[in-house]
């Protein structure tokens, strides 16, 4: 397993130097960069292949940093639905098998059900408000959500606002069009009808 170890972390990497890169020439303020997400699809085409011939690898396989990169591949995924949706399952069972921390399911989850424009559980994905601050999508049971995300070992929801904010940044230009264009993307990609 060590190649594919090997594997998952040049695949993990050349996603990281992309972002890095596409950053510097200071485009990241497209909604998905094409160049960012031809990487994410080709990542997950040889994950899937992985997955196939064997299995969700996790930590007991392929280490911490490998499980961590499976995570970031499937996490990345956003223009493959039914991969990402596949991969939800595998990664909840594999969680409960202790073969990868349980807050990986979860950020999926929300990521799966903000794209789905379903309220999330977690309270992980956040966007810009009309007022320029970063605020979490809608939470299916806010008063239940610092339960939820103690119990997958995450902080509360308090805490990842605060910390959110402190990293973000400034709220894209344009943002009310960049949130349509992104609304168009979900339904071109089949995460909406």
């Amino acid at each position: 397993m060590l190649d594919i170890r090997d594997l998952l972390l040049s695949l993990a990497s050349r996603d990281f130097e992309a972002a890095e890169r596409i950053r510097a020439r200071g485009d990241l303020e497209d909604i998905y960069h094409p160049e960012l997400e031809e990487i994410h699809k080709v990542n997950a085409e040889q994950l899937n292949q992985i997955i196939d011939n064997h299995g969700l690898l996790g930590m007991s396989m392929v280490g911490v940093e490998g499980a961590e990169a499976v995570w970031l591949i499937i996490q990345h995924a956003i223009s493959l639905p039914a991969f990402q949706r596949r991969c939800l399952a595998l990664l909840q069972e594999a969680s409960l098998q202790g073969e990868f921390p349980a807050a990986y399911s979860a950020y999926l989850e929300d990521r799966i059900r903000v794209n789905e424009g379903r309220p999330q559980r977690f309270g992980t994905q956040f966007d810009w408000n009309e007022e320029g601050l970063l605020v979490p999508y809608p939470i299916e049971e806010p008063l239940m959500v610092n339960e939820l995300r103690r119990s997958v070992g995450l902080n509360t929801m308090e805490e990842n606002v605060t910390n959110m904010r402190s990293t973000a940044g400034k709220p894209p230009v344009n943002s009310d069009e960049k949130k349509k264009e992104y609304e168009r993307w979900l339904i071109t990609v089949g995460w909406r009808a």
